[in-house]
């Protein structure tokens, strides 16, 4: 009837569609399949379809896919034929739809955590030693060294110096990789991670200003070392549990027989707490754009991109040039002749927090945060223009939250990479 009519363009749905696609160049495929479920009112419409529970977590498992779909860079359009080749292949999407699925605790190895995400999440046995065995072995293969064989003397059985360079090698990529997957495990969580290990300052641990140089972190073994590298940063974390009173069995100690016998005690007597549901908003700090970008747009935004990734995992104090052009570098210095940072007690760059105020969640990403003993300064990088309101009202969002954590006052600025400018943003 509405297109027999032609009048489609005041129908909710049309409308509510419309609201989105003028959004959709500025938001990730999670962000509009979100916006989706919030504009249909998908979960409170389930009723009429029932099976609810099960939707549920089908509707979940459709994000996870998205989820992952947007970490290997998939735009809507990319999206979209995903979606067309699954259809025109009469495939199916699989996922697990676990009828007795209750709010419990999830067991998992990290790399099955990929893609997840859980407010609170604890990470034991961290001292377990890295798996090495594969360089025990007498004989070994390398793409690099070949076949590497051992030699025989009077001595017995020797290995040769092939042998400790396959052995750097493999150290030096195993760590790598443990680096990787120790990022995922500490990004799984959305409020907090518990780390159930027992640590020490690593007082070799030579430290480059706040990056642990190569040589230590080749001496790594296990997750342990990592944390115990950068002690003296985690310290003001730890809290020490004395396991006697917890009040625990003595079954944990005993961990490796399967025939324990535990005495049964008192019946626990639990009470479900049901809490009073509250919407929660969702505020972004960062300025959004809805438009279509020109070829000059994009090209500056790819330079935008860039020198923020530039400034982010260069040492202000040692900077290295090997990977930059002429004009890279050039921008770099620009930023370094400000001395701003110099005499900062810490450097904390693209700091990202998340907060409650007033039942409203917000969330950004800083630029640069410098912590001072008496105060904090909050910089954010601009390509050029430093003159919008928007990044007046981001900076002081960042401003606002900086001042409630850590009790100093803070001072924002907006540098302009191009023209080398630091414009302080008054209230």
């Amino acid at each position: 009837t509405i297109f027999n009519n032609n009048d489609y363009y005041n129908n909710e749905i049309y409308l509510l569609i419309k609201d989105i696609v003028n959004n959709i160049d500025n938001l990730t495929n999670k962000q509009i399949y979100e916006l989706i479920i919030d504009k249909f009112n998908i979960y409170e419409k389930l009723i009429k379809i029932g099976n609810i529970k099960e939707h549920i977590v089908m509707l979940d498992s459709i994000s996870n896919i998205i989820d992952n779909l947007d970490k290997i860079g998939y735009t809507y359009i990319d999206f979209k034929e995903y979606l067309d080749n699954i259809k025109n292949k009469d495939l199916d999407i699989s996922m697990s739809l676990n009828k007795d699925d209750t709010n419990s605790v999830k067991i998992m190895t990290i790399h099955t955590s990929k893609g997840l995400e859980y407010p609170i999440c604890y990470l034991p046995s961290l001292d377990a030693a890295f798996n090495i065995t594969d360089i025990k072995e007498k004989y070994a293969f390398n793409k690099k060294f070949g076949i590497i064989t051992p030699y025989v003397d009077s001595s017995g059985i020797n290995t040769t110096i092939i042998k400790d360079m396959f052995k750097k090698c493999y150290y030096d990529e195993e760590i790598s990789e443990k680096l990787r997957l120790f990022y995922v495990a500490l990004t799984r969580t959305r409020e907090k991670m518990i780390f159930v290990t027992s640590l020490k300052e690593n007082i070799l641990a030579y430290k480059d200003h706040e990056v642990i140089d190569d040589n230590t972190r080749s001496k790594y073994r296990s997750f342990n070392d990592i944390l115990s590298s950068i002690y003296k940063y985690i310290n003001k974390y730890i809290v020490n549990i004395n396991i006697d009173e917890l009040g625990l069995t003595d079954a944990y100690k005993y961990q490796k027989d399967n025939d324990i016998k535990i005495k049964s005690g008192n019946n626990i007597k639990v009470e479900e707490l049901v809490n009073n549901s509250k919407i929660i908003d969702d505020k972004h700090f960062s300025k959004e754009r809805h438009s279509i970008y020109s070829k000059e747009e994009k090209e500056n935004i790819e330079l935008g991109l860039r020198m923020h990734y530039v400034l982010e995992v260069t040492d202000f104090n040692n900077p290295d040039y090997s990977d930059l052009d002429d004009y890279e570098t050039s921008l770099l210095n620009k930023f370094l002749s400000t001395n701003i940072y110099k005499d900062a007690k810490e450097i904390y760059k693209e700091y990202e927090f998340y907060s409650y105020n007033n039942d409203t969640l917000e969330h950004g990403i800083i630029d640069l945060l410098l912590v001072f003993d008496d105060h904090n300064i909050i910089i954010d990088y601009k390509l050029k223009n430093t003159q919008d309101e928007a990044y007046i009202k981001q900076l002081n969002g960042y401003k606002n939250y900086i001042e409630k954590i850590t009790n100093k006052s803070t001072s924002t600025y907006l540098y302009s990479i191009i023209d080398g400018t630091l414009s302080e943003i008054k209230r």
